[in-house]
């Protein structure tokens, strides 16, 4: 039987096309339209809501969801109100009280200005209106059904308005079937009301997701109370006051130390006018502020509010509304730059320079070791991202064995008794990335050490592992700059990032873990508490399966915390840090690319928080330690993220480059 012909999907241009009259659109077309570009997903929706609501005044905004916005949105605020005439020009396209004139335009005082909202919202959706005007003793009531009025009544209300949107897209499926998960959507409206309160300070928010509270301020007007209501206090407590205005431009709001980092931008929020914006050029300013202070690829949490004159500012450059243009962009990034240096100078914030163990006036004593074997090198690595068994109890009598200096990265070598006198070097740990990493000890080359039968390294048989070419006559030429190791092999020159080199490996490690053997733990001493803000606790919440897998052990501790009881076996370092970085990474996956969340996320966010860091030194046995995993990856050339590992310079074309061949 003969195969159908292919589907075309497109039209060919040789062929005359039908000639079709042009008509204006219908309405409720238009107004679908429209709400394609307005109406994105239910916190876009909320976000309009959000901002009728403060443009009309209010001092109070509760606001009640359910099913991630999906089933039900509900906005109620105690504004003006409006009247019967004006709550159905509301909505016409196109109609609005907020400006009448193009002058209008060139400066914009309100949030909203296009009258767009309303009738896009109305179109997609169940829609009703309940408002009543200060001026008024009766309110009024109209039901809206696909951009259709379908009930307009004459009713008892409060002052204020109350806008319900109940099932969104529901007369546009290929829309609906586009939204994420009820987290990730309700995830989306929690960072909503968050840039939202956190402008308005003044302005007490509740945010009620199936009559569950997620967010409350108290509207006194305290900046760092809002910010605490929402963020917690453990994060806000080390947070400074910014407050400068110079030549027409005001900055004011609250900025992080330079040690209290993040690594992603999550928590910087930017403001021009109380609008929430996206902006490089305040994000440079920033950058530019804390430059030299804080470690590369970390971020410091800001609340950051930009006052300047209407007219030197266009808000109308985008359908959301959420991207400005300077007329003076020079003076705006001054000002940010002042602003953040000169809160940071007042309070002292200069971070220290010292190691960790120097700081404290330890001893950096290093006695000469033996040189470890191969198992004992893998271990050293996995020790690092802490995902290897905790080491048994030692039984031997102290005169016997003493503990290796290298085991500051947690693993136990024999050596002999004549070394055993040496002082023992501190623990290492792995410092968070705010702090300069405190260096571990060397192990020493091969070359430098007298061999022996029991420390003689097995010696690795690479035919049979998946990219062997990449061990063919391996030679460690060294590290540089502690971030990136040289290497000569049978075929060129090899550079490797070690970071992303070790995330590879520990990918691929907690890969095979998704249903065979579980990840060792580790149970502390004593539970530790995790708190996070509203948006990130869902986000959690939603993924503690997966991080339970790769051997966390979490339970809900509260409302926006929670109980760390175990952590892979023997992790170094604060396993609060390392699972706030893990969220944080998540949330710039699933909140601000808007990224599905799936399980491989996870893995790639907590081998990426594990792995050696840029910076770290190591000996030449764990480079090519190092090595002979990665030759053992299914992909040795990319990282989870997709940043790649391996650069290789051919023998052929170095010497073609100095003109030998």
């Amino acid at each position: 039987m003969p195969k159908p012909p292919p589907m075309r999907y497109t039209v060919d241009m040789r062929t005359r096309p039908e000639r079709r009259p042009i008509r204006t659109l219908d309405e409720q077309l238009v107004n679908r339209i429209a709400a394609g570009e307005v109406v994105e997903r239910p916190a876009s929706a909320l976000k309009e809501l959000i901002e009728n609501a403060l443009d009309a005044g209010a001092a109070r905004i509760e606001i009640e969801v359910a099913m991630g916005g999906r089933r039900l949105i509900r906005v109620r605020d105690d504004g003006i109100g409006m009247r019967r005439e004006d709550a159905l020009n509301a909505l016409q396209r196109h109609a609005t009280s907020k400006i009448r004139t193009d002058a209008d335009l060139n400066a914009i005082v309100t949030l909203g200005f296009r009258g767009e909202a309303l009738p896009s919202i109305a179109s997609v959706s169940r829609m009703e209106i309940l408002t009543r005007a200060f001026e008024d003793e009766t309110g009024t009531l109209i039901v809206v059904e696909g951009g259709e009025i379908k009930r307009v009544e004459e009713v008892g209300a409060p002052i204020g308005t109350t806008v319900t949107v109940r099932d969104l897209f529901y007369n546009v499926p290929a829309r609906l079937k586009f939204l994420k998960t009820v987290p990730t959507e309700l995830g989306h409206i929690v960072e909503t009301v968050t840039r939202y309160a956190f402008a308005y300070p003044d302005v007490s928010f509740r945010l009620v997701h199936e009559r569950q509270e997620l967010i409350f301020t108290p509207g006194n007007g305290d900046l760092l109370t809002a910010v605490a209501s929402i963020w917690g206090r453990e994060l806000v407590q080390g947070m400074v006051e910014v407050d400068y205005e110079r030549d027409g431009v005001r900055v004011w709001g609250l900025v992080a130390p330079p040690h209290l980092t993040r690594p992603t931008r999550q928590h910087q929020y930017f403001y021009v006018n109380l609008r929430p914006v996206r902006n490089k050029t305040l994000t440079a300013a920033l950058d530019e502020a804390y430059k030299s202070l804080t470690p590369e690829k970390r971020y410091p949490a800001c609340v950051l509010l930009v006052g300047v004159d209407p007219r030197l500012v266009d808000v109308n450059v985008h359908p959301a509304k959420i991207e400005v243009r300077f007329a003076r962009e020079q003076a705006v990034f001054e000002a940010v730059v002042n602003a953040v240096r000169a809160a940071l100078l007042h309070h002292g914030m200069i971070p220290s320079a010292l190691p960790a163990g120097a700081a404290r006036g330890q001893p950096s004593v290093v006695a000469p070791p033996r040189l470890p074997d191969a198992e004992t090198l893998h271990q050293l690595l996995l020790q690092r991202a802490g995902l290897e068994p905790v080491p048994t109890e030692r039984t031997s009598p102290p005169h016997e064995e003493a503990t290796h200096p290298a085991a500051a990265s947690g693993v136990s070598i024999p050596m002999p008794a004549a070394q055993a006198t040496a002082p023992e070097a501190p623990s290492h740990t792995d410092e968070p990335a705010d702090h300069a990493p405190t260096p571990m000890p060397p192990i020493p080359a091969a070359e430098d050490v007298v061999a022996t039968p029991s420390s003689e390294a097995e010696p690795v048989r690479a035919s049979h592992l998946p990219f062997a070419y990449l061990l063919e006559d391996l030679q460690i030429l060294g590290q540089v700059r502690n971030t990136y190791i040289v290497a000569a092999t049978k075929h060129g020159l090899v550079l490797i990032d070690q970071h992303v080199a070790h995330e590879r490996v520990l990918y691929e490690q907690l890969h095979r873990t998704r249903g065979g053997t579980p990840v060792p733990k580790q149970h502390l001493l004593a539970p530790e508490i995790l708190q996070l803000s509203r948006r990130d606790a869902l986000l959690l919440q939603e993924r503690l399966p997966e991080l339970q897998a790769i051997g966390f052990e979490l339970e809900p501790f509260g409302q926006d915390a929670f109980l760390v009881r175990a952590v892979p076996a023997a992790l170094k370092g604060d396993p609060v840090q390392v699972l706030r970085d893990i969220v944080d990474e998540l949330a710039e996956l699933s909140v601000n690319k808007r990224l599905p969340m799936a399980r491989e996320q996870v893995w790639a966010a907590t081998a990426c928080k594990m792995a050696v860091k840029a910076g770290d030194p190591l000996s030449p046995p764990e480079m090519r330690k190092l090595i002979e995993d990665l030759a053992r990856t299914e992909n040795p050339y990319l990282c989870p993220h997709g940043r790649p590992i391996t650069l290789t310079l051919a023998w052929d074309e170095i010497e073609k480059r100095f003109k030998r061949s």
